[in-house]
């Protein structure tokens, strides 16, 4: 029996000791392949690192680039979507806000200042008088449903002023219709209330007293800023519409020739609040090589005319000669809502009667010099018979302008209304004298022209 249980135990420790010895030649290959694969997954976190840092830098070289659409054109102009992008870059900066009314006078040392900041969309206004100031949200959308994708209505929301500035601003919202260029040396913006009346901010802060008389406000950026309005200067004489006739808001007006940006219209109907409907325009940023500058033009036959240049922003239908030279030109004024309507005082409807007005066409139409100072000059046009059916547009050379409108009355002229240098009266009679017209004066607020002065002109040929 021990020698039994002897040789069990010798096979049984045969048995462990081979047990055992496969054991630990598999433990051996097993902690080598865990080597491989830590060393394996190590180089594979090493280029998932690299990999990352690569594409780090990738991402960023593009965040770098422009990031323009591939449709989107370097000026932002030509295509209406891109509007907006060219109205922000545009209004982004410092304006001053221009004195002078129509006249364009020197500013005062200190003018009231519209400063836009269009990456946060805040504007602030400061009163040169009083050094307070306005701050406003702006947004920019479309004055005209019939013109979308123009962005050329400005929405200031007042969100709080300085201690001291004259009413509380917070929360008062404006509308104004704009109009912006470059025009010869500086940034022209015009802006014009679309409400029904004057806000608070309008009446009290911009004043009524600085508005043009076609309605608008007028702020300058000189060329010392950064211009941002398109390329720098009017556009060149190339770029003027000739031998037809064209549409365009008229910026400056020198008597002998004006500036003009060129804009496409569009004709709608208006509904007032009494329900009556007017015919009336919109406008729309023209796609052309200049759409956010002034072209010069010269007015043909009113070369003696020259003055001092004045803001005249009206919407203006022109005709021009193959020259370039403007021959007609119809007035559109700045009506209701931020939309424009021919003014009685424009070119002629078709309700003259030529039997009515031919002789006495023939007589006055014309330019004329001062037969005792060749540089004043007056210039006699048809108009709409509701004005008379004549415009007069003297220029009195170192004294002054004057503006009428005459009626018929016989075989002479009879001044109806009419304003020296836009704000002082004064009537008169033109009758023909010897192949030249004579002028007489009968009332006048202009005391270097009081009544009972007489003019003689006489044809330039």
């Amino acid at each position: 029996m021990r020698k039994l249980r002897s040789a069990a135990v010798i096979v049984l420790c045969a048995a462990l000791l081979a047990g055992c010895g496969s054991s630990a030649g598999e433990r051996r290959g097993s902690y080598s392949e865990k080597e491989e694969k830590e060393e394996k997954k190590a180089e594979d976190e090493k280029d998932k690192e690299a990999a990352e840092e690569e594409k780090g830098q990738e991402e960023a070289e593009e965040e770098a680039a422009p990031t323009e659409a591939p449709d989107e054109p370097e000026n932002g102009y030509e295509n209406p979507n891109t509007y907006r992008k060219a109205m922000m870059e545009a209004l982004d900066g410092t304006w001053e806000l221009h004195e002078g009314n129509n006249y364009i006078d020197p500013p005062d040392f200190l003018p009231d200042v519209l400063k836009f900041d269009s990456a946060s969309g805040t504007a602030e206004y400061t009163m040169a008088y009083a050094a307070e100031s306005a701050y406003f949200d702006f947004e920019l959308s479309d004055a005209y449903p019939e013109a979308p994708g123009q962005y050329n209505l400005l929405t200031l929301t007042g969100t709080g002023s300085t201690e001291d500035f004259p009413y509380d601003i917070s929360g008062q919202t404006d509308n104004y219709l704009i109009v912006i260029a470059t025009n010869g040396m500086w940034d022209t913006l015009f802006i014009a209330p679309t409400g029904n009346g004057m806000s608070q901010f309008s009446y009290e802060t911009l004043g009524p007293e600085r508005c043009t008389e076609e309605g608008f406000w007028v702020f300058v950026r000189n060329e010392y800023e950064n211009t941002r309005v398109g390329y720098v200067g009017m556009g060149p004489e190339s770029a003027q519409y000739r031998n037809g006739h064209f549409y365009g808001i008229r910026y400056l007006d020198y008597g002998s020739e004006c500036s003009i940006q060129e804009i496409e219209p569009v004709f709608t109907e208006l509904e007032m609040e009494d329900g009556s409907i007017e015919s009336v325009l919109a406008c729309k940023w023209k796609d052309c090589d200049y759409p956010f500058n002034t072209v010069p033009y010269q007015l043909k036959g009113r070369e003696q005319a020259a003055h001092s240049p004045t803001y005249s922003p009206v919407l203006v239908e022109a005709v021009t000669d193959a020259d370039g030279k403007i021959t007609e030109m119809t007035e559109y004024h700045l009506f209701a809502y931020g939309y424009f309507k021919e003014s009685m005082n424009g070119a002629p409807d078709a309700g003259r009667d030529p039997a009515v007005y031919e002789e006495t066409d023939l007589m006055y139409i014309g330019a004329w010099l001062d037969a005792n100072d060749e540089m004043s000059t007056l210039t006699i046009s048809a108009a709409d018979p509701q004005t008379g059916g004549y415009k007069l547009d003297f220029f009195i050379y170192r004294l002054c302008n004057i503006e009428a409108y005459a009626n018929i009355d016989g075989d002479k002229l009879v001044i109806n209304q009419g304003t020296v240098n836009d704000y002082q009266d004064i009537r008169g009679i033109l009758e023909t004298d010897g192949g030249g017209i004579k002028v007489t004066i009968t009332e006048s607020d202009f005391d270097y022209l009081p009544a009972g002065t007489e003019m003689d002109f006489i044809s330039p040929d």
